[in-house]
């Protein structure tokens, strides 16, 4: 017989998590995360929240104002506790349709979330980071710097 669902009251904080929220997920072994924006295109509609959720049944909504996202400087830098949480390689996040969060948050807060895993656990998230690489420009496919653009596309092919 299928549990309920544990009864569970987030945190609600703006702009980024606190010290204390960070060091507690920190610990943890896997976090669920899960992204709100206001509409379906990633690159295009604002990002609006960030949920996370603990085993332990912490959860935190971090808000994300507009006026945030408008700051000059780097996108990195708009929300540095929960960027150093989700890039932190020890901590396991569970996201349900990744391909679209992971596009909002590097997009909006320029955060590169690994490791990850889909909800079916799949490690269909096979990276491989090369510093300093060259390739000869007759290998490359499509324009230089602009491989993110000819995988996003071959993903929509999917």
């Amino acid at each position: 017989m299928p549990q309920l669902a544990p009864d569970i009251t987030p945190e609600i904080v703006r702009e980024d998590l606190t010290e204390e929220q960070l060091q507690s997920y920190l610990r943890s072994p896997a976090i669920a995360v899960d992204t709100e924006t206001l509409g379906l295109h990633p690159l295009r509609d604002r990002l609006c929240v960030v949920q996370l959720c603990d085993r332990a049944g912490r959860a935190v909504l971090v808000q994300i104002p507009r006026e945030q996202l408008l700051r000059s400087g780097p996108a990195a830098d708009r929300a540095p506790r929960l960027k150093r949480l989700l890039e932190a390689p020890a901590v396991l996040k569970v996201i349900h349709f990744a391909r679209f969060d992971l596009a909002a948050l590097r997009h909006n807060l320029g955060i590169e979330v690994l490791p990850i895993r889909t909800l079916t656990c799949d490690d269909e998230f096979c990276e491989i980071f090369y510093t300093d690489a060259r390739v000869p420009v007759a290998n490359t496919v499509g324009p230089i710097n602009e491989g993110w653009k000819v995988a996003n596309s071959l993903l929509g092919l999917e």
